[in-house]
């Protein structure tokens, strides 16, 4: 939850970066059209309209019809072709502004008004903006039609200085587009303005107009608004659906073009001279064959060094590519939408308000991290987005976050300062009360020793009930030890295990699922050995799904198939091999071939059977029981016992060239009683499934009941500790599972953590320990948790030292990875002990007689619980030993 210090601060760097982004507006523009570039190019190709086909004048064209501009007999054919190939729409882009030959003009004028559906280029010079109107009309003296200029269009760009084609040939055509584009200050060309002011008449783009004309929308049916162009209406060819599409543009009638990729990579594209010498009416001689037919046609120049263009995805892009991606974007109705100020200014918040609240984390390199992700992780939502046409700003926010970063970091520097100053100044003022203090503390220290030692008096009296009223209290509370554990199941390692069924917090569970993955590739036979219930399935799917083979996993018990029905199990058998078997079946080698077959319990199969079992194995190959002919089969063999084949084998009772055989890659699975770690996982793996599968309001299992789980043996592996959870799910009376739910009984003694009062100290700190190490061996934290004084903890840990460093024949080293545990805590421990240890015996070599020096460590070790009093008493006599030796030693 964000602070008012936090909002403050973020605010602030809103703020900042406003004045930044308004200081530098043709930067940011400039930056932010870059990004959009970036996104184009990232995105790459994507698919365009089948319907549009582009004939161009290339460069194959030229060899046969010579250098540009060609004879207006040869566009006059085009067109005739394309008339007779039906084409529901044809847009020219050639620009016949000048006289020609007045009989090649009259056929390319016969040919348009044949084809009826030829749309032509009108070139015009677009004015800046919020420019008075200026027509300065130098056209052909046509009237270009448009459509009325409503008051919500009256920003959209004026036009002027229009280059008409000759009045024959324009007054013949479906209709007239302009082919002006409003480049960028960069030069790039991204928006096109689709109708533009023309002698107070709104007239469209070249491709707008191609668009219209394909779609059969009459002018009535064209909406121009401030945001949008509607059109109302529309029906596709081959749809008997009518619907209206809004077409999104700024306040200037422009839109934004959504190009589909690289020239090369994207439209079906068709030479001139191919088209004009098709074998026959509706292929393309040259490439996949096309039919023109209902298709929308754009004709132009792309021979090399006219009319190349600048664009997001490539420098040199063809003029006719640009009209070919407006088309593209209006036909397949994939607008690019821009996200409003308002969403601007509010996103810019936002990302400050975020980044100071990272700011606000304790370590420095969690906020650089945090700060990393949150930039990067923006980046990538930007151009993620971008692929479902949603165009998000990128410099502003990502300014955001920088100029945040730099504002909060200089400020909390600043206030560090502050405050280190003044806890200098409240150190100076302490220091003079800092004896009395300490005069006091030792005052304190003796009542409480005093207070102790009858403390001490007084609990032998009620251990017994205290021990009784604590196992009660853990077979009441919920248990909670798996916390600290969890963030490993986030690993890949781990998760790749749970993907696959296998719950597993023990690092050599994982190693052998890491050899079994590098193996799984590979068509070897793999031998799972390891006990009942230790999951030797679930690997052998594990390892057919790594596998990438595509049959099937079928799998067979050996043991639990009648020993007369195992070889019609495995190979098959005809109809009437034998009585009952009334039909041909394939049996499981078959079933399985192209994937895996598991052949559980492996041991059990007779020798009889091992030979055929063998040849299986050996040529590849089945003949069905009862029948002549032999089929060919791919599977990749998985085998499983829990015997040990080796001894089998020694005994004769195995074959040992079977046992090589299915040996190639063996696996051998732990017993649970070897996974420690996985008992809390998997009790709360199964706890969940059986809870929701009967419906239980089930939160979790009691302290008590955890300690049982962990002290039994498991005999049975995981398949007798899921019976044993599910029975405790089943028989639970409240929300929490207890001891006597699971029906494990005799387990506790075993497993308790509070021994009786005259057991060992080592049986008696196993409680304590787990809980020190639990909390990083804070001492404020455990106190908190045991609910006990800070003293009482810090006096146990001295006397666990105290007591491991007897037990490790006064090895500092190995007595400290015993207290650490799991090695976590190694170097904080040996320096505790180290310290401890020191002060110890620090007095002993003042001391004539070793009794003296016993006497006096244990006055000045007072505070330590006396069951370490003997292990206090035995490290000052091995020192005094060393430092007083006997008279007359080396």
């Amino acid at each position: 939850m964000l602070r008012l210090r936090e909002i403050v601060l973020g605010g602030i760097g809103a703020a900042l970066t406003g004045i930044v982004l308004w200081t530098l507006p043709n930067l940011v523009q400039s930056w932010e059209w870059k990004t959009l570039d970036l996104r184009f190019q990232w995105r790459g190709a994507v698919s365009t309209d089948p319907n549009l086909v582009l004939i161009e004048a290339d460069d194959e064209s030229a060899q046969t019809f010579g250098r540009w501009p060609w004879r207006r007999t040869v566009h006059a054919h085009l067109i005739e072709l394309l008339a007779d190939q039906k084409a529901r729409a044809v847009v020219y882009d050639v620009l016949f502004a000048l006289k020609g030959d007045p009989l090649e003009d009259r056929a390319l004028q016969q040919a348009i008004d044949t084809a009826g559906n030829v749309v032509f280029p009108v070139a015009v010079r677009l004015l800046e903006k919020r420019a008075p109107y200026a027509p300065d009309h130098s056209g052909a003296g046509l009237k270009w039609q448009g459509l009325d200029l409503p008051p919500e269009a009256k920003r959209y760009f004026l036009a002027n200085r229009a280059i008409f084609p000759l009045a024959r040939l324009a007054e013949h055509v479906a209709g007239l587009g302009h082919i002006a584009t409003n480049r960028d200050a960069d030069g790039i060309i991204r928006r096109v303005p689709l109708l533009v002011n023309y002698n107070k008449k709104l007239v469209p783009s070249l491709a707008f107009q191609g668009v219209l004309q394909y779609l059969k929308i009459p002018p009535q049916n064209v909406v121009p608004g401030k945001n949008t162009i509607r059109l109302l209406d529309v029906q596709f060819p081959g749809s008997t659906v009518k619907r209206d599409i809004a077409i999104p543009v700024d306040e200037q009638g422009q839109m934004l073009i959504n190009y589909a990729g690289r020239w090369s990579d994207t439209f079906l594209h068709a030479s001139m001279a191919a088209v004009l010498d098709r074998p026959q009416a509706g292929e393309t001689a040259t490439g996949p064959s096309v039919t023109l037919e209902d298709k929308l046609l754009l004709v132009a120049n792309t021979i090399s060094g006219y009319d190349a263009k600048p664009v997001p995805m490539e420098k040199d892009f063809p003029g006719v590519g640009v009209h070919a991606n407006i088309i593209n974007t209006l036909l397949t109705e994939s607008f690019l939408r821009e996200t409003s100020p308002a969403f601007h200014v509010l996103l810019v918040l936002f990302l400050s308000l975020a980044t100071a609240q990272v700011l606000a984390i304790r370590y420095y390199t969690l906020q650089a991290l945090f700060v990393a992700i949150l930039f990067a992780g923006y980046a990538f939502a930007a151009a993620f987005l971008f692929q479902s046409n949603l165009v998000l700003p990128v410099v502003g926010p990502l300014t955001a976050i920088a100029v945040t970063t730099l504002w909060v970091s200089l400020y909390n520097a600043s206030s560090e300062k502050e405050a280190a100053d003044m806890m200098k100044h409240t150190a100076e003022m302490l220091s003079g009360e800092k004896k009395k203090v300490e005069a006091e503390i030792e005052n304190l220290s003796r009542d409480f020793t005093a207070r102790e030692q009858e403390m001490d008096a007084l609990s032998r009296q009620y251990r017994q009930e205290k021990v009784q009223l604590e196992a009660r209290i853990r077979d009441l509370r919920l248990h909670t030890g798996l916390g600290p554990a969890l963030g490993r199941l986030t690993e890949p390692s781990f998760q790749e295990c749970r993907e696959h069924g296998i719950v597993t917090l023990e690092e050599s569970v994982v190693q052998t699922f890491r050899e079994l993955k590098q193996v799984a590739p590979n068509a070897s036979s793999v031998l799972l050995l390891g006990e009942s219930g230790t999951g030797k399935e679930l690997f052998a799917r594990a390892l057919h799904r790594l596998s990438g083979r595509t049959g099937r996993f079928i799998d067979i018990n050996l043991a639990a198939c009648p020993e007369g029905l195992v070889e019609s199990e495995l190979f098959g058998h005809v109809k009437g091999a034998f009585t009952g078997a009334t039909s041909d079946k394939a049996g499981r080698f078959r079933d399985a071939d192209g994937g895996t077959l598991f052949l559980d319990e492996i041991g059990e199969v007779k020798p009889e059977l091992q030979v055929k079992l063998l040849r299986v194995l050996q040529e590849r190959e089945v003949t069905p029981v009862g029948g002549t002919r032999s089929y060919k089969v791919n599977v990749r063999i998985v085998s499983a016992t829990n015997k040990d084949l080796k001894e089998e084998m020694e005994a004769g009772r195995f074959r040992s060239d079977l046992y090589y055989r299915l040996n190639t890659i063996p696996f051998t699975l732990q017993p649970l009683r070897e996974r420690p770690k996985d008992i809390e996982l998997l009790a709360w793996h199964f706890m969940d499934r059986y809870k929701h599968r009967y419906q239980r309001n089930i939160n979790g299992i009691s302290k008590k009941a955890m300690e049982v789980l962990k002290a039994h043996t498991w005999p049975g592996n995981v398949r007798e500790f899921e019976n044993v959870i599910e029975r405790g799910v089943t028989l639970a009376e409240g929300n929490v599972i207890q001891e006597k739910d699971l029906q494990l009984k005799g387990e506790m003694e075993a497993a308790a953590v509070s021994a009786p009062a005259k057991a060992s100290p080592g049986n008696r700190d196993t409680s304590f320990l787990e809980t020190l190490r639990a909390h990083r061996f804070e001492i404020n934290a455990t106190a908190k948790q045991l609910e006990v004084s800070r003293n009482t903890v810090a006096s146990r840990f001295k006397g666990i030292c105290f007591q491991r460093l007897v037990e490790n024949n006064g090895d500092c080293a190995q007595a400290a990875r015993s207290v650490s545990g799991d090695g976590s805590d190694y170097d904080f421990v040996l320096q505790k002990l180290e310290e401890y240890y020191q002060n110890l015996v620090k007095g002993s070599e003042t001391w004539t007689d070793v009794e003296s020096a016993v006497a006096d460590a244990l006055k000045r070790s007072r505070n330590v619980p006396t069951a370490y009093h003997p292990a206090i008493a035995q490290l000052v006599r091995d020192r005094f030993a060393r430092d007083h030796p006997p008279a007359g030693s080396v």
